[in-house]
């Protein structure tokens, strides 16, 4: 409700669509997100009498109590570790985009098979771009050292550890900096 960002399902028009597929039409469901969508692809794969595959990828005991701050976080990490768990449970295999992320799972009591899959992007897969032009657009002297990430800007995506991790590096590199370019829940914190 707090996040513009996330859009809610519409549970109706997905189990419309659910019904109107018909056993093998479809061979495995894969669910990218916890809460409404993985309970509506449990529906989906029950109905079609196939397995249910879910990427795992989010600490979300590390940052659930972002989104609901009137509850202490030591009840929303209890709550997201049990959720977790349960869903977890009620899968085939998981999907992690890292060891620790798994490792972490495991912690939790998951019991389910994991696989490691990174998430990341091949580097030929980026198209070379201009980054003096870039420098001289932001004002950026062209031998100033530049950390840069990339991506959505939420509590989940920890970038207050890059910024910590910022003020280290600055004891040895005093004029190093870091460029984060994205937006999203986290954009004025």
């Amino acid at each position: 409700p707090r996040d513009p960002e996330d859009r809610l399902l519409s549970m109706r028009a997905l189990r419309q669509w659910g019904k109107a597929l018909e056993p093998g039409e479809i061979d495995i469901v894969h669910v990218q997100t916890p809460f409404a969508a993985h309970y509506a692809g449990l529906r989906i794969a029950r109905h079609l009498g196939v397995p249910v595959v879910e990427s795992y990828h989010t600490y979300f005991e590390h940052y659930l109590h972002h989104y609901v701050p009137a509850l202490p976080s030591m009840l929303t990490r209890r709550f997201a570790r049990r959720v977790t768990v349960s869903q977890c449970h009620q899968v085939a295999q998981l999907i992690s985009p890292s060891r620790q992320m798994g490792d972490a799972l495991r912690e939790y009591g998951v019991k389910t098979p994991i696989e490691i899959l990174p998430t990341g992007l091949p580097p030929e897969s980026y198209t070379v771009g201009d980054g003096s032009r870039f420098r001289a657009l932001h004002g950026i002297p062209a031998e100033r050292p530049l950390a840069l990430f990339v991506g959505r800007v939420a509590h989940e995506k920890n970038i207050d550890f890059l910024v910590r991790m910022l003020g280290a590096l600055r004891t040895q590199c005093a004029d190093a900096l870091l460029v984060i370019a994205g937006e999203g829940p986290a954009q004025e914190h």
